[in-house]
């Protein structure tokens, strides 16, 4: 069975019987959609339209826009009509997943978000590195670090003349708060050292 969804925006010019049209005039023999706001999201026509799918059934939209709010949004759906087992198809994009270019397409989007969040990661290990710099440890005031004297007492724990204990009070900090530092340096050195090479 052919569906239609429309996701539109109460800002937009453009009526909900207009984008109605566009799709009845595909053959949907049912449509679901929400109008939305630019601070709610909520979506009761979507969740309906989750409620009545049947495997083997198609939803068609006019773009991915009328969709989705951006791509984690649009894979998070796409990951519920996996699940169902029904297909999606785009007129504008002229996306279809009832065809192998489809699923391509979707695997290229899949590889995209997945590149996104660890960018973020790697930026804030980078942000982590930065602060390390100026002798303190990020999201806590509390707990500073003197990273010229940290390096001199771990050049020392690596010899074997300190202990971590000794290297915690010289420092006036936790033992744990020491290898959390340790940890994030460590991960934000490889991150420049990698991009290094890159370039």
């Amino acid at each position: 069975m052919l569906i239609g969804y429309i996701r539109l925006s109460n800002y937009e010019k453009l009526s909900l019987e207009e984008c109605e049209s566009a799709l009845l005039r595909q053959g949907v023999r049912k449509i679901y959609s929400d109008i939305v706001c630019c601070k709610d999201d909520y979506r009761p026509g979507l969740k309906s339209l989750f409620n009545y799918l049947r495997e083997g059934d198609v939803i068609l939209v006019e773009d991915f826009h009328r969709l989705a709010n951006g791509i984690k949004d649009f894979l998070m759906i796409m990951e519920v009509f996996k699940d169902k087992r029904v297909d999606l198809k785009s007129l504008k994009e002229g996306f279809d997943t009832t065809t192998p270019d489809g699923y391509h397409v979707l695997e290229i989007l899949y590889k995209l978000l997945e590149y996104e969040k660890q960018m973020a990661k790697d930026r804030q290990l980078i942000g982590y590195f930065e602060a390390m710099k100026e002798g303190k440890l990020p999201g806590r005031k509390s707990a500073m670090i003197d990273a010229e004297l940290f390096g001199k007492l771990e050049d020392e724990f690596s010899k074997g003349r300190i202990t971590r204990k000794m290297m915690s009070e010289e420092l006036g900090v936790s033992i744990s708060t020491i290898r959390k530092y340790e940890k994030l340096r460590d991960d934000a050195v490889k991150i420049v050292d990698s991009s290094d090479d890159a370039e």
